[in-house]
């Protein structure tokens, strides 16, 4: 599927609750969830796979995911081309993944708890339609996702 194709199918799939989010750019509606900032489960350990550091941050008036999956996996940083807030609390992002081969691009849904973790519940190559995360649980080994919380503090050694 071209990019533009990808890109097309995003827009749709992920506009689909973009009036709940108004006239919000995608920086907007991150800021208004709380999305920006660093997020692990546990922010006292070390990134790795198992605890990937995720950082959502703006650069030149874009919204990007920096990842750090820990020495053995490494890091990227992973444009997000929509953000939209959706029913019951949810934010949706679709991402753009340039590093994969091929590249892809996803749709990732978050929930957010009372105490302000946040999770992924539903996570979709949208090329394929495969999910990786549906209703909060890891299709792989149907083991529910963890909850990340804001590392306000990185540990020594971590950037």
């Amino acid at each position: 599927m071209s990019l533009f194709l990808r890109v097309c199918v995003a827009v749709v799939v992920c506009g689909l609750s973009a009036p709940l989010a108004g006239a919000q750019t995608g920086v907007e509606a991150a800021e208004r969830w709380g999305l920006l900032g660093t997020w692990m489960a546990d922010c006292r350990k070390q990134p790795s796979l198992a605890n990937n550091r995720d950082a959502y941050v703006v650069r030149g008036g874009r919204l990007f995911l920096e990842r750090d999956l820990g020495p053995q996996f490494g890091r990227d940083s992973t444009a997000i081309t929509l953000a939209t807030l959706g029913p019951e609390g949810t934010i949706e992002l679709a991402e753009y993944y340039s590093d994969l081969s091929p590249p892809q691009m996803r749709r990732t849904t978050f929930v957010k708890a009372g105490d302000g973790r946040i999770r992924v519940w539903t996570n979709v190559d949208l090329d394929t339609g495969a999910h990786s995360v549906r209703n909060g649980r890891l299709t792989s080994s149907g083991r529910p996702t963890p909850w990340q919380d804001r590392c306000w503090l990185m540990p020594q050694g971590q950037s």
